[in-house]
């Protein structure tokens, strides 16, 4: 009878060691990649925008990230559901997803790709402070100029102290990352037109809260990490762009047959007291109120508008007016919609102005007067591109001698 029970006792343990002892874990996490699908991986790591895996034969492989269409992570069904939501165009309910996804991630690639997946996604809901801020994470983990595709496009949106503060941080340390000696020049600019896009809505914020510190990777889009999945409240994406209280806010740009294209000056009309030259008129004479009322009225009615121009005037309007901050959000709106124009080239110039007069800061100052000089010079205007050079000679030795009394 022991005999015939000592059988039936082994096959019960051995039952239990199959239950016990874990099996090798199947490789589920899948690419989708210039149209191929590659199941049965396991992505091990991003690097110089590459994406390396493992097969199923244990061998390492590498795919470029560029032509990465989707990557499905074994377990993180929140970034499943994500997709889904961005493929209908439910943006909001796909951030909520990525967002949550992140709070649940636990390797360093699936990291990296919802941040990917969140610098898309808010740049759709017309966050581009978010976005921004986590294109600037990804950067720093990869300084590869394959991620700059995800630059944002969308305007300017009014930040919280913490997406502020989280997209400046991550644009900073990005861009320690990329100032190594091999680093990428077009991963450097990138880096430097988002800083100038954020920083004066930074500055402008921090102002407003003087007594409150931002601690580094507190936050992902500006929500703490504990909050991570729990509903957004107010479900940002508005997709405005940033004025004062109560301004009217600036066209987009006009594309329809017979405008003026962004950049050219359009003839004036004969007694309209809202004209760039009657505008001009207005800030030469120092009749700033009138000069940003007329900036209002020709917001609204933006038909055959040089609208770049437009926001370089309210912004000096504006700054005249002793509202350097919101002035500066103007300019860089100019820079921003009409990138690579004479208005960003004076945007810049504006903008270093105001941080190396009215907040004392040469170094951001001089970084702007840069960039303001490269374009000035490649549209050919010889003469803004002079005034850019000799404002960055000037802040480059105020710089200097900064960084020289610091040393003793």
């Amino acid at each position: 009878m022991a005999d015939r029970a000592r059988p039936i006792r082994l096959a019960v343990l051995a039952g239990l060691l199959l239950c016990i002892i874990p099996s090798p874990r199947a490789l589920a996490d899948v690419i989708t990649a210039g149209g191929t699908r590659l199941a049965d991986i396991r992505v091990q790591t991003v690097r110089g925008g590459q994406v390396f895996f493992t097969d199923a034969g244990g061998d390492l492989k590498q795919v470029d990230a560029a032509t990465i269409s989707a990557i499905r992570f074994d377990g993180l069904v929140e970034l499943d559901d994500a997709e889904r939501f961005l493929s209908r165009g439910e943006v909001e309910d796909a951030l909520d997803k990525l967002l949550a996804g992140y709070a649940r991630a636990t390797t360093e690639p699936q990291r990296m790709w919802l941040h990917a997946r969140l610098a898309t996604a808010h740049n759709l809901a017309g966050d581009y402070i978010e976005a921004a801020s986590n294109l600037a994470a990804l950067l720093e983990l990869d300084p590869s100029p394959v991620w700059t595709r995800l630059v944002p496009t969308c305007g300017l949106n009014e930040p919280t102290f913490n997406s502020a503060a989280e997209a400046i941080t991550n644009i900073d340390r990005a861009r320690r990352k990329a100032a190594a000696p091999d680093g990428d020049v077009t991963v450097r600019e990138t880096l430097d037109r988002l800083d100038a896009a954020i920083r004066p809505l930074f500055d402008r914020v921090q102002q407003d809260n003087a007594q409150r510190r931002y601690r580094a990777g507190s936050t992902v889009s500006g929500i703490p990490m504990r909050d991570l999945g729990k509903p957004r409240p107010g479900r940002s994406g508005t997709g405005r762009v940033v004025t004062p209280p109560g301004a009217t806010p600036p066209a987009p740009p006009l594309t329809r047959p017979g405008t003026t294209p962004p950049g050219d000056s359009p003839p004036a009309t004969p007694g309209d007291p809202d004209s760039a030259e009657s505008i001009e008129r207005l800030l030469a004479a120092s009749k700033f109120d009138e000069a940003l009322k007329a900036c209002e009225r020709a917001v609204r009615n933006p038909v055959d508008r040089d609208l770049g121009q437009l926001l370089v005037h309210r912004g000096l309007a504006l700054n005249g007016l002793g509202r350097p901050m919101d002035a500066a959000v103007a300019f860089m709106q100019a820079v921003i919609h009409f990138p690579g124009g004479r208005a960003a080239a004076r945007g810049l110039i504006e903008t270093g102005l105001i941080y190396r007069d009215a907040l004392k800061n040469p170094d951001v100052a001089r970084r702007l007067f840069e960039e303001a000089a490269r374009i000035a010079e490649q549209i050919g205007d010889a003469a803004l591109a002079e005034r850019a050079r000799s404002l960055l000679a000037n802040a480059m030795s105020v710089s200097g001698q900064f960084s020289t009394q610091e040393m003793a």
